[in-house]
């Protein structure tokens, strides 16, 4: 069995010398207490402190998970984007607004105060044709859709209440990461 022949190299903390086989991949600095890894080829044998490969290697998995966090949050914030966009509701001028409750029940009690007034106007001037029918009607469709964007913006509210506790999830998190 053929003896493994020894290198010398020097501590890369210290710069101490040190004495090593071919085939040896790490060592302990004798004068430092350094963990070396002992690197070798194209004929130059160096070594690099251990402490720091560990350093960098837990500042790029911090970094990567940093990274990770922030797509998340775009990610989120993205599928919000578009689901709020099956709520939201255009005026006559073409703007967006998201429905509110609140919205919902104004405009139902402003369309039968108008098919009141309009019934009370067209009975009280004797009109016993079709037109306090109609009045009648638009309190039935009135009360019908100011149900319907009542359930919507419940809808609108639960939805928005889901992106928002998702979103504070991942930046808790990055909070905690110190990101």
């Amino acid at each position: 069995m053929a003896q493994e022949r020894l290198m010398t190299v020097s501590c890369n903390k210290c710069g101490g010398p040190l004495e090593v086989g071919e085939n040896t991949r790490y060592v302990t600095c004798r004068y430092c207490s350094s963990r070396l890894e002992v690197h070798g080829g194209d004929g130059s044998v160096y070594t690099e402190v251990l402490e720091a490969i560990e350093s960098k290697t837990k500042e790029i998995a911090e970094n990567v998970e940093a990274l990770k966090l922030q797509h998340r949050l775009e990610q989120i914030d993205r599928e919000w984007m578009l689901e709020r966009q099956q709520y939201e509701e255009r005026d006559r001028q073409g703007k967006t607004r998201t429905p509110t409750k609140a919205g919902a029940v104004i405009q139902m009690t402003l369309v039968v105060i108008v098919a009141i007034v309009w019934m009370t106007i067209t009975t009280s001037r004797g009109m016993t044709s079709i037109l306090p029918l109609a009045g009648l009607v638009a309190i039935v469709l009135a009360v019908v859709m100011g149900f319907s964007g009542i359930t919507k913006a419940s809808q609108y509210e639960h939805a928005e209440r889901r992106y928002r506790e998702r979103r504070g999830a991942v930046v808790e998190d990055m909070r905690r990461r110190g990101g």
